[in-house]
């Protein structure tokens, strides 16, 4: 299907699902719910491989080990991405 405009809700980070669809869909999941990797990966639109790295990373997501398994909490998921937001901020005088 072809588009006269570009709908700026339509475009994925890197090729991922648009903003809305996985912000949306973290959005209808309860908090304490708990996403395997390969489902977070998949809402988010990145690989597995570099959810674990972005895991591992000094202040990354925070997440839980079981066994083999990396699990992360949809609300400690939710949390780590608003502490990442950036906010302009003043300049340090030179």
């Amino acid at each position: 299907m072809a588009h006269d405009t570009l709908d700026i809700a339509t475009i994925g980070h890197n090729g991922g699902p648009p903003v809305e669809t996985w912000a949306s869909a973290l959005g209808r999941l309860d908090d304490e719910t708990l996403l395997q990797r390969d489902q977070l990966a998949a809402i988010l639109g990145i690989s597995a491989r570099t959810l674990t790295r972005m895991a591992f990373d000094p202040g990354g997501i925070p997440s839980l080990k079981f066994g083999k398994r990396r699990l992360f909490r949809v609300g400690s998921f939710k949390e780590w991405l608003r502490r990442r937001e950036e906010r302009p901020g003043r300049r340090r005088a030179a």
